[in-house]
């Protein structure tokens, strides 16, 4: 049984303004939030950035948990994903050849 915050559209858009302090050129977000396991919760975060699709769950006890440990999970690698695209605009060109 899949369930969303108040709306799957809300959701998406509350994940993508919560992230984009850390990576600003995300086009969208997805988040799934399952129950079918008996005291399992879990959800899902996929965001498309520029180039790829980057993906990160979590299955807790509760919703809630299972909610901030995906968003940190994300955060760490969209961070990564900013970092390495900032390094290469940092990089004369004489560098990159």
């Amino acid at each position: 049984d899949l369930h969303s915050f108040p709306t799957r559209r809300s959701s998406d858009l509350l994940v993508m303004d919560k992230l984009a302090k850390f990576y600003p050129n995300i086009t969208s977000a997805s988040v799934i939030l399952d129950h079918e396991v008996e005291h399992q919760r879990h959800c899902e975060i996929s965001v498309n950035i520029t180039g790829s699709v980057i993906v990160a769950s979590a299955d807790e006890e509760n919703m809630g948990k299972a909610v901030d440990v995906t968003l940190e999970r994300i955060k760490v690698q969209l961070k990564k994903a900013n970092d390495k695209q900032n390094d290469h605009r940092s990089q004369p060109v004489s560098e990159l050849t």
